[in-house]
């Protein structure tokens, strides 16, 4: 008797590592968007952005945040990076615009952060991120 106490206190426990396993793999949020940059020729970073969540409004504007990853492709150093971050609604009309900066990523490096905007025309998550633009011109050799 009692190692049948035993057998059912190890597949009680087994069970509940399988269900929390699951649970967790289920509850993590596919991302929205992917976004390599630049559009063309070698990809040097790649931007992935959650699901945008609303944080507030005020005035008619209405703000968001996203959990963003930023990975450096290249094989260098990104001492530092500035972008911008289009926002689109729907009907591919933008509607807003944050800001990405970045420090010291090593080659191959993923680094998290938060990314937020404001926007007027949209409520719930009716917009997407599409284009990161460097607002300086950046050559190959330096991003």
């Amino acid at each position: 008797m009692n190692n049948h106490l035993r057998l059912l206190l190890r597949l009680a426990l087994l069970g509940f590592f399988v269900l929390s396993f699951v649970y967790q793999a289920l509850s993590k949020e596919a991302p929205v968007q992917t976004i390599t940059w630049p559009e063309s020729g070698a990809a040097v970073l790649k931007f992935t952005f959650g699901k945008f969540k609303e944080l507030g409004s005020l005035g008619g504007q209405r703000s968001y945040m996203t959990e963003t990853t930023a990975e450096n492709l290249w094989t260098k150093p990104i001492s530092s990076a500035t972008f911008s971050l289009y926002l689109y609604d729907k009907n591919k009309t933008r509607i807003g615009e944050g800001y990405i900066s970045l420090n010291n990523v090593g080659p191959g490096q993923p680094i998290k952060f938060d990314t937020s905007h404001r926007n007027q025309r949209c409520a719930g998550n009716d917009f997407t991120p599409r284009d990161i633009h460097a607002p300086r011109a950046c050559a190959a050799g330096s991003p």
